[in-house]
């Protein structure tokens, strides 16, 4: 048996063990504190965040100003109310093609996209929320170039939305006539409508604006709505008021086929048949297949923009290699290019092409700071009953 050394038990000072003990304490108590502090900052920085700082946060900035999130919020429960109205017109008219299904589809369809859009509340608050920045980037616009909304005018619109137009000169009817019992004639007063006074308007807009604030939309918020609309009406004026009433178009026709091997085939048959037979045989585009696929006179910006470009690209007489765009593979032959008047529609749609592209320019040179808080705010009220 190999020896064994001897242990002598070592004797710890009670005062040393006695500050070790503290010492460990103090660093749990310490972990303890520091825990509990982490946790009660949080819990206090969401209900600080909840009760104050989200109502301060603004939604968001464009160049350094504030968009006002009261407004927000009413503006995303005015939208829907919007959409509410108009979900609740069509279900009427659903309701009377009931006995038709092909036509109550067609409505039942929109109502249930309307449905959707609601029930998506990030996606509504988002949209709204962008509509607002669009509108605060047109108004500063519009402020710096001298244009102004009136309150008057402001007042307009609210009077034409309640149908009350003070104005006008009222119809004057005129009398009819009926026979007496002696078969002579005799004139009859004519029925008159009620007028529309003044205190029937200021009735029809105290019963108006009640219903908004049931749903959180005071009148200051309407009114800034309309402001919005008004100010986007005259900058858009003003915008496009250099447009041209002319435009150079083209006059073209084309054949539509599915796939791109088939748009080879038809250039090939072109070599050696008629555009008009060719057209009749084989063209996807019900519409004019049979006249030759002409399309008329069209200006830029009415086709889509694969088939835009190329047909603008031609030379009179010339034809295209096959043209791909959403509706299949297009052979396009142009006919003629001139500068034509615009019709109204027209002309409104080249200002409307040209309005859009000064203000997404516009957009990009402006400073837009969008802060998430809108997510917390936004509201998914009213809602389809």
């Amino acid at each position: 048996m190999s020896p064994q050394k001897k242990v002598k038990n070592k004797k710890v000072n009670p005062r040393i063990r006695a500050v070790k003990e503290q010492k460990k304490n103090k660093a749990i108590i310490i972990g303890f504190i520091v825990t509990a502090t982490i946790i009660v900052g949080m819990i206090g920085y969401a209900i600080l965040y909840s009760v104050v700082l989200k109502d301060n946060i603004p939604v968001a900035k464009i160049n350094g100003n504030k968009i006002d999130n009261a407004y927000y919020e009413a503006r995303v429960r005015f939208e829907r109310r919007n959409y509410i109205e108009y979900y609740n017109s069509l279900k009427e008219i659903y309701s009377l093609f009931a006995d038709d299904p092909d036509t109550a589809n067609y409505y039942q369809q929109q109502m249930l996209q309307i449905q959707s859009t609601l029930y998506d509340i990030t996606f509504f608050g988002e949209m709204v929320l962008d509509s607002i920045i669009n509108d605060e980037i047109t108004a500063m616009h519009g402020k710096e170039t001298g244009l102004a909304v009136s309150d008057s005018e402001i007042d307009e619109v609210l009077q034409e939305l309640m149908n009350y137009f003070p104005d006008e000169e009222p119809i004057e009817e005129l009398p009819g006539s009926e026979s007496d019992s002696e078969g002579e004639t005799v004139q009859t007063p004519s029925p008159t409508a009620t007028p529309f006074t003044e205190e029937m308007y200021q009735q029809e807009l105290t019963d108006y604006l009640a219903d908004l604030e049931s749903i959180g939309v005071s009148e200051k918020h309407l009114r800034k709505y309309i402001f919005h609309y008004l100010m986007n009406q005259k900058v858009h004026e003003s915008v496009s008021a250099d447009v041209a009433n002319e435009a150079e178009q083209v006059s073209a026709k084309h054949i539509l086929v599915a796939t791109a091997d088939e748009a080879e085939d038809v250039l090939k048959r072109l070599e050696e048949e008629t555009w008009d037979e060719i057209a009749a045989e084989v063209s996807l585009d019900t519409s004019n297949k049979d006249n030759s696929g002409d399309l008329g006179w069209f200006p830029h910006g009415q086709m889509v923009a694969e088939f835009d470009e190329a047909a603008f690209g031609l030379e009179i007489g010339e034809i295209s290699k096959p043209i791909e765009t959403q509706f299949g593979w297009h052979i396009i032959e142009l006919v003629g290019k001139e500068m034509h008047a615009l019709s109204e529609t027209e002309y409104a749609n080249v200002q409307n092409v040209a309005y859009d592209e000064w203000f997404t320019e516009l957009k990009s040179e402006t400073e837009v700071e969008i802060n998430e808080v809108w997510r917390d705010i936004v509201p998914s009220e009213p809602n389809i009953e």
